[in-house]
Formats: structure tokens, C-alpha cells, sequence
């Protein structure tokens, strides 16, 4: 059932990402309801606990804002577990308690 919204996020959040280059109009067709934050509500992300899946068993830099640009405040190991707080950032994710992480290293 994880992996199913794992899916779930990662498909909805690239066709949102990729729903500007399909055509001039295109981005247009995007309706408010699949904004990540609305879909965060929708597969109800607050409060879930997931767990770390990094390639090659490495930490996850937990950053100070949503994106790679922001400073890493903290790491999180491999097959650790946190708390999600619902809020999204394209495909970052907050963490219950702050810091932001990217979602494709959680199972969610």
C-alpha cells in the first residue's frame, strides 16, 4: 500500500513538472486541484511516518527550504524513519518538527 502512494506522488508531481513542456497551452490545463499541496491533502501525508531509501545505503541531507539550494541542516540514515508534516514543494517534502528532504528517497 506505500509503494502505491509512492506512485501516487511521484507520477502526480511529474506530470505536473512535465505538464509545461507538452505544448504553449499545455500548462494552462493544469487544473488547481493537482497542485502538490492539494495532493498532499488528497493521499493525507500529514503525520505519516516514513522511511529513508537512499541509493547506496547513504544519509539524506534534510535542507533548510524545499530545494538543493538550501543549507543541510541535518541527515537522516538510511532506513531511518521520520514524520511527514504534509506540506510539499514540487517534490520536496516537510518534515514534522522543520527541515525539508526530496520525496523520491522516501517510502511513502
Amino acid at each position: 500500500m506505500k509503494a502505491t502512494y509512492r506512485c501516487t506522488l511521484i507520477l502526480a508531481l511529474g506530470a505536473i513538472a512535465l505538464g509545461s513542456f507538452a505544448s504553449p497551452g499545455a500548462a494552462s490545463n493544469i487544473s488547481p486541484q493537482t497542485s502538490p499541496q492539494l495532493l498532499a491533502q488528497r493521499i493525507n501525508l500529514a503525520g505519516r511516518r516514513v522511511t529513508v531509501r537512499t541509493p547506496e545505503g547513504g544519509p539524506l541531507n534534510v535542507r533548510s527550504g524545499p530545494g538543493g539550494n538550501y543549507r543541510v541542516v541535518r541527515t537522516l540514515r538510511n532506513g531511518g524513519q521520520c514524520v511527514l508534516s504534509g506540506r510539499t514543494s514540487g517534490a520536496w517534502v516537510q518534515l514534522q518538527g522543520g527541515g525539508w528532504v526530496t520525496s523520491i528517497y522516501l517510502d511513502i
